[in-house]
């Protein structure tokens, strides 16, 4: 008889924790940009960004696939697939999540992180061809200045001695350090994600 009541305990609380567990709804979709330009490639290789893409490449694919759970917790999956760009297929894979923490009339309060879009501005929200349809990229995201990540200058007449630099023939600071770069640093850059977290919200 104890055994009876032990199973059917079992599965009461095991029928209980299914009713409580969230619900899980994964959304794939995707989108694919197809481009014509009449610079014969000049185009895409002046604006090729650092991990060898071009927002004028002819052919770009837009794989996502979002798994929410529940009411507060979304995964957000991505992942760009661009011939032009010779990378492999991990450099264009983005995987983050985002819980919600508070939602009311008034206030919102979300924590993100992993691999997380740039927190700067909305302009990440509107990278995708079906939320801005304009081709290529606002400039601030796009102009690689003269500043360095691995130099810096000794003051501003050093600075300016290698403007324009940016994209190549850079030949040093008089600061030193080292002068191995590929190209500068843009003051904002939504093309390369890093990994990290954040507080979202608003009132």
């Amino acid at each position: 008889m104890r055994r009876w009541i032990l199973i059917l305990g079992w599965l009461s609380a095991t029928a209980s924790m299914a009713q409580e567990a969230p619900a899980v709804e994964v959304c794939p979709f995707g989108s694919v940009d197809l481009r014509m330009t009449s610079s014969s490639g000049r185009g895409v290789g002046v604006n090729r960004l650092r991990r060898g893409d071009s927002p004028l490449s002819h052919l770009q694919v837009n794989l996502f696939g979002d798994i929410v759970v529940g009411d507060d917790l979304t995964l957000f999956n991505q992942i760009t697939i661009d011939p032009s760009s010779g990378a492999t297929a991990s450099s264009f894979l983005r995987t983050w999540a985002q819980w919600r923490l508070v939602s009311n009339a008034h206030s919102d309060l979300h924590v993100q992180f992993g691999k997380i879009p740039t927190p700067f501005g909305h302009f990440t929200e509107r990278a995708y061809a079906d939320k801005n349809p304009l081709l290529g990229q606002p400039l601030l995201y796009q102009y690689f200045s003269s500043l360095r990540s691995n130099q810096l200058p000794a003051d501003n007449e050093d600075l300016l001695s290698q403007r324009g630099s940016g994209r190549g023939g850079f030949a040093g600071y008089k600061g030193g350090g080292s002068e191995s770069a590929r190209s500068g640093l843009p003051l904002v850059y939504d093309s390369c994600w890093d990994y990290g977290g954040g507080l979202i919200g608003s009132v």
